[in-house]
């Protein structure tokens, strides 16, 4: 976990969407059970708050949350009750900056969806922030929807409180919005939960496959175009992935006019996908269109 934010925050890095609503709280570092946590306190009490059913008169403006971050060690806004809506994608950054493979995907999903995005307190994460439509959330009787992967997970909330950084990561329309739907199809995309076991890695092969997603075919020990992209595509399905997982990574990994041919494309997804067990057709992302 990175330091307190304390007075680093730049007001003017999170968007007006943001500041302008009096729905902030303050979080403050805190062990439980041997683990840091950072719970929300309302800056009105002093007190630890309820995220999940606050009280509006415990909630205030960016400028007052603002103003006690010397006690505190960063600023929380509770989406409870708002339009807001938060993708936290734990553990999604490498080394070096870099997305991980299905982080890469779940963006190319909703990126045209997203009015702001920034790191986590960890740096290692980053949280993608959207406007829902203005209908009722009938998917789902849970708080929220997680994902796990190998190496990381996404959640998707729209209840509970958000820890801000100001830790700005990319460039996104502010006035993006999600439309009629949209939240229902991520959601689904999100629950397809593949098992631990089949996420795991298929074989002791990890660096050829990391020399194929980097577009080392030579590397990778292939002579052949078309066999590396069967094994990564093979790879790929046999960790849990769907279709549209699988092509995104593939066609971005290993770019070239062949992949320019919906038939060929087909044809090595196919093969890929060759006797592995079909997912709940509820929330197969097969079946999603790109929201």
């Amino acid at each position: 976990m990175s330091e307190p934010q304390s007075e680093k925050l730049d007001p003017a890095r999170i968007p007006l969407r943001l500041r302008t609503s009096p729905r902030w709280c303050a979080t403050r570092l805190t062990e439980r059970d041997g683990k840091l946590t950072k719970p929300p306190f309302s800056v009105v009490t002093n007190r630890e708050l309820n995220g999940w059913e606050p009280k509006p008169e415990l909630l205030v403006p960016f400028e007052q949350a603002l103003a006690t971050l010397p006690k505190f060690d960063y600023l929380g806004y509770v989406l409870t009750g708002s339009q807001l809506v938060v993708s936290d994608l734990d553990h999604c950054l490498q080394a070096d900056g870099t997305l991980k493979a299905w982080a890469r995907v779940y963006i190319d999903l909703v990126c045209d969806r997203v009015f702001y995005a920034e790191r986590s307190p960890s740096k290692e994460g980053l949280h993608l922030w959207h406007v829902r439509a203005d209908e009722p959330i009938t998917f789902t009787d849970k708080k929220k929807i997680q994902r796990d992967f190998p190496d990381g997970k996404i959640e998707l909330f729209w209840n509970n409180y958000v820890t801000v950084t100001g830790d700005v990561w990319g460039e996104f329309d502010p006035d993006a919005r999600l439309e009629k739907g949209d939240l229902a199809r991520i959601a689904a995309w999100i629950a397809d939960k593949p098992k631990s076991a089949s996420a795991a890695p298929v074989n002791g092969n990890a660096k050829k496959y990391e020399l194929l997603l980097a577009g080392d075919i030579a590397g990778a020990g292939f002579n052949d175009e078309s066999a590396a992209d069967l094994a990564l595509c093979s790879r790929l399905a046999r960790a849990g992935m769907g279709r549209v997982e699988v092509e995104l990574i593939w066609t971005k990994a290993l770019p070239r006019e062949k992949l320019q041919r919906r038939d060929y494309i087909n044809a090595t997804l196919d093969k890929a996908f060759e006797g592995l067990k079909p997912r709940n057709p509820e929330v197969d992302p097969n079946r999603l269109e790109k929201p």
